[in-house]
């Protein structure tokens, strides 16, 4: 007996579950030649294209359903996710506000919105819907560790810090509960704290270059700089192109009286970022205490001119300072 479009279907959940996604929009692919108006292998495809990255073609398919069923929740819901992977948090919300008017009481939406509105710094906001989800189902870690977010967003780390405990009991294997919690940590100085949470993201994701930069952040507060310098060298490796890992392996080398070395990570750090004021900074301290004068005036005066162009006058005024006791 000939397979049916659900026969299909079925056989692309199941290798999209299996993270098969190539394969799973080819099955899906088949159940629209077979069912040009089977709304949920429009959603499927989409949801596969977008793990895919090809997140233009997860739109079309988004539309493509939402077409089809105009009152369909999840594809609103799935379709705000593909524009929130693109940065349009703004046509992203505009979906889920259809979802949630569809379907209200939908847990991931609300979870979704509020993270689409931290990216616009509507914390407030998130924490509303953050709070909502958790009425609804207070299981979710990601929900506190989300909300955790939002609260450090608005220096209430020790408030995030209790929701970062909360998620990290509900889920002990979520490695952004762990880093963020420690981010909080750093930020109230608690320093021993916070590396021990950088350790425990490092282990659950040992690829991720941003517990190495953190950790490394977190031993230059307790001066043990060497340190710095391994966890910077470890994020470089992965994330090559990350201007943050070259500059603070840069101020550690300057701690180490490196000097030449911190030079060389600060131009890197300045090629990747151009607007890089405190690399152009450090690299002018450190060119002023090898006794290149002329080359770290030139640095301090591109630090005050970038300064001056983002409006920060506090800064404008301590480089002004600088210029004036050093030249």
């Amino acid at each position: 007996m000939e397979d049916n479009a659900s026969d299909y279907f079925e056989r692309a959940n199941a290798k999209a579950d299996n993270g098969e996604n190539a394969a799973a929009i080819e099955e899906f692919d088949t159940v629209l030649r077979l069912d040009p108006n089977y709304t949920d292998a429009y959603i499927g495809r989409g949801i596969a294209k977008d793990d895919l990255g090809q997140y233009g073609d997860a739109i079309a398919n988004y539309d493509k359903a939402i077409e089809l069923a105009p009152n369909s929740a999840v594809a609103y819901h799935f379709r705000g996710i593909t524009k929130g992977n693109l940065g349009e948090y703004d046509a992203a919300i505009a979906d889920y506000d259809i979802t949630l008017a569809l379907e209200p009481g939908a847990v991931q939406t609300y979870v979704a919105r509020g993270i689409a509105k931290g990216y616009l710094e509507q914390y407030f906001a998130a924490l509303t819907d953050f709070d909502t989800a958790i009425r609804l189902a207070p299981d979710f870690a990601i929900t506190y560790s989300s909300r955790g977010f939002a609260k450090a967003c608005l220096d209430q780390y020790t408030a995030a810090i209790d929701d970062y405990d909360i998620a990290i009991r509900r889920d002990p294997d979520y490695a952004d509960s762990y880093l963020n919690r420690g981010i909080a940590r750093a930020f109230l100085e608690q320093y021993a704290a916070a590396i021990d949470d950088f350790d425990a993201a490092i282990r659950l994701e040992p690829n991720n270059p941003d517990p190495y930069v953190s950790r490394g952040e977190a031993k230059i507060e307790l001066e043990e700089y060497a340190d710095a310098v391994a966890d910077f060298d470890t994020a470089i490796r992965l994330e090559p192109d990350n201007p943050e890992a070259y500059f603070n392996r840069g101020e550690s080398k300057t701690q180490l009286e490196k000097y030449a070395d911190a030079i060389a990570d600060f131009d890197t750090a300045i090629q990747l970022n151009p607007g890089y004021v405190e690399a152009y900074l450090s690299r002018g301290f450190a060119k002023y205490v090898l006794g290149r004068a002329k080359a770290s005036r030139r640095d301090f005066r591109i630090a005050l001119k970038l300064v001056k162009q983002f409006g920060d006058e506090i800064l404008e005024s301590q480089i002004e300072w600088i210029i004036q006791v050093l030249f």
